[in-house]
């Protein structure tokens, strides 16, 4: 039991390491295309906003950034 339940782990850490390496060349693509919010003078937060090297949104309707994360405040 205690080998399948490392196996696993293996296996998830294995999926989790992927996953971060696809974000990290999407982000870059992105980066090349300038289509990054930053890049188009979108985002209020370059410097706090923990989605700086990966958000490509066309808009921004957050108030303020808490811990890297931005937030709406309504």
């Amino acid at each position: 039991m205690g080998k399948q339940i490392s196996q696993l782990q293996e296996e998830r850490k294995i999926k989790t390491n992927a996953k971060e390496a696809i974000k990290s060349l999407q982000a870059e693509i992105e980066r090349q295309n300038n289509n990054l919010s930053i890049q188009k003078r979108i985002c209020p937060f370059p410097e706090s906003c923990s989605l700086i090297n990966s958000c490509t949104k066309n808009y921004c309707n957050a108030d303020t950034c808490s811990n890297g994360y931005a937030y709406r405040m309504s």
